[in-house]
């Protein structure tokens, strides 16, 4: 009766832990994700007199839907490091060379039916290779330097896209509206709805569900144990 007992307190207690157990931690996937420039956002359209008198800053003159956000650096980051972090745990699908965008990695995002996009990666900075599993937070590499091979020949920006499947997906522009929302989902919107914070403030993050019912967890099973009761 004693056992049955705990077995019946046990469970009342694991059930808030499973409950919660999919909790999962979302971030930015660049410091100043909110407050960054972007000369570029999603779904804008981008014909070829958009480009006129701005040469100097678009060299490579695509046309189509722009199926991501460009992050643009801040004043004082031409020649400064700057990082790219996993938005959530996942797993890398793809990291190396794309051309028109230089270095690219690909992030298969856990219990999420979406891959995200990192674009003008300098490859050298890779911290990561495919096939690697990836916490929620952690550095994946550095933007690359501006026009060069590393960016594709374009300005140093983070180009950060969130596309629909697993698979390997690579295009920056899509020909028709249609095409772009079947395939590619408001990067922005997205992780906001998840939550996202930004990078900078991850050590001040309160506890999640998982980790609290996780450490009572551990210290009722040791009561128990060392009680003898089982």
């Amino acid at each position: 009766m004693q056992k049955l007992l705990i077995f019946s307190w046990l469970g009342l207690f694991l059930l808030p832990y499973f409950a919660f157990a999919q909790d999962q931690n979302w971030y930015y996937p660049i410091r100043d994700f909110e407050t960054r420039n972007q000369n570029k956002t999603f779904d804008q359209y981008w014909s070829k007199d958009m480009y006129r008198g701005r040469e100097q800053l678009f060299p490579n003159q695509y046309v189509g839907y722009h199926a991501a956000d460009d992050l643009e650096i801040n004043p004082g980051e031409e020649n400064r490091e700057v990082p790219v972090y996993a938005v959530t745990d996942g797993q890398i699908t793809f990291a190396g060379p794309v051309g028109g965008y230089g270095g690219v990695i690909l992030l298969n995002m856990a219990n999420d039916p979406h891959t995200a996009l990192y674009g003008h990666i300098s490859l050298n900075s890779l911290k990561v290779k495919t096939g690697d599993s990836v916490k929620a937070g952690q550095e994946l590499a550095v933007l690359g330097k501006a026009f060069s091979g590393e960016t594709g020949g374009e300005r140093k920006h983070l180009h950060f896209g969130i596309y629909n499947g697993k698979g390997v997906y690579y295009r920056g522009y899509e020909p028709g509206e249609s095409a772009l929302r079947s395939k590619w989902i408001d990067p922005a919107a997205y992780l906001k709805e998840k939550g996202a914070q930004e990078i900078a403030t991850a050590s001040t993050r309160p506890q999640t569900f998982s980790t609290i019912f996780s450490s009572l967890y551990n210290r009722a099973a040791s009561f128990l144990l060392r009680a003898k009761i089982f």
